[in-house]
């Protein structure tokens, strides 16, 4: 086990190896802002008080400082897991993960095989973008902890990223079986069916996770999608409509206007975009200013779908420009 002098708080997503982290002090010790960083660490004499200097450090917000004075530690004591974990994590919280992860690498040949630490340095390799790396990390985490609904989730994710359908079911399912309400792990056991074609399948689990989770729109726009593939066009319609406006993101209105296409109602299309575009961010207005413009050009009114390409225009969207330009408004 290791010594608890820097405590941390982890947490991890799959998608994109996000690592938040924190630093409780105990027992500080004062390091001398002059003095050089191998000096000080020499003067502490111990890698114990190394890392309570560090933590000092830290809770002052002198993180530049904590990590020369780290930097020195692990050369002056290179077989210390401890020293090389908190340099591992204040380097990913500095944002080199690349960096951080030698640090893991070193810390898990340092003791004892640990849970904890195979799970931060898949995080780690996460951040860099080697999902092979991370997912390999993720099964030892899960393998030492077989327990740990955490470990089998986010092991499960990092599987789908990397393709592995089958045994990203076998570990979320692992995931269920240990904590039944993880809306998480159903959400994405519904999204593998879905790709697999398992439309029922998909549903269900997309209930399952909409149970644990009523508030995540994500689980609803699967379970839709599923019944969109069955032809229950008109139900994945009054589906993605229930979702509150505050989170119909693009891809839940691109999704909603393909069940209006579907039943041919082109203009239901366009208005409801014409909305959103009336009450969005102007990072994405432009966008849903030109879907109103396609949409209402399907549906034969080209003095609005012109209005509406002049729009996405303004907002500095190329596309809607063309759309302007081809139906005639230069």
């Amino acid at each position: 086990m290791t010594r608890t002098v820097i405590g941390v708080g982890v947490a991890v997503l799959a998608a994109g190896g996000l690592i938040v982290w924190g630093v409780l002090a105990d027992r500080p010790e004062e390091l001398s802002a002059s003095e050089p960083a191998e000096q000080a660490v020499a003067t502490l004499e111990s890698a114990d008080a190394v890392l309570e200097g560090v933590q000092t450090l830290i809770r002052t917000g002198e993180s530049d400082r904590a990590l020369a004075v780290l930097d020195a530690a692990v050369r002056t004591y290179p077989d210390d897991r401890e020293l090389r974990l908190a340099f591992a994590e204040l380097l990913v919280g500095r944002g080199e993960p690349g960096e951080a992860y030698a640090q893991y690498e070193v810390a898990i040949t340092a003791g004892e095989p640990e849970a904890a630490v195979e799970f931060k340095a898949g995080g780690a390799a996460g951040l860099m973008g080697d999902r092979e790396k991370a997912a390999a990390h993720y099964a030892k985490a899960a393998e030492l902890e077989p327990g740990n609904a955490d470990y089998a989730e986010t092991l499960g994710l990092s599987l789908i990223g990397i393709n592995d359908l089958e045994a990203a079911k076998v570990s979320l399912l692992r995931a269920t079986a240990v904590d039944p309400d993880r809306g998480r792990s159903w959400g994405a056991l519904a999204e593998i069916a879905l790709r697999q074609n398992s439309t029922g399948l998909a549903r269900q689990h997309a209930r399952r996770a909409q149970q644990s989770q009523p508030g995540v729109a994500a689980w609803r726009v699967i379970e839709a999608r599923a019944l969109k593939r069955e032809g229950s066009v008109e139900d994945a319609l009054l589906l993605l409509l229930a979702i509150e406006g505050t989170s119909r993101t693009p891809a839940i209105l691109r999704a909603t206007a393909e069940c209006y296409g579907l039943l041919e109602l082109p203009g239901e299309a366009e208005a409801m975009y014409v909305e959103a575009a009336g009450n969005a961010a102007t990072a994405v207005a432009g966008e849903l200013w030109r879907e109103a413009a396609l949409w209402a050009e399907r549906a034969g009114d080209l003095d609005s779908a012109l209005r509406h390409a002049r729009s996405a225009a303004a907002f500095g969207d190329e596309a809607g420009a063309k759309i302007a330009a081809r139906l005639g408004g230069g």
